[in-house]
């Protein structure tokens, strides 16, 4: 892909969002997880 973005770019907009939903108290590390050499994703477990 061509892209405008430093390599880091991505990863430091993804730390400061996971820093906030952090300080409003949600357990984000328990949802929003790092997939290495492909992306991000998003788990929902049904309670």
């Amino acid at each position: 892909f061509d892209s405008e973005t430093e390599g880091r770019t991505i990863d430091s907009h993804v730390r400061n969002v996971r820093e906030k939903i952090r300080q409003s108290g949600f357990p984000v590390d328990d949802h929003f997880l790092t997939v290495w050499g492909i992306g991000y994703k998003w788990i929902h477990e049904a309670e």
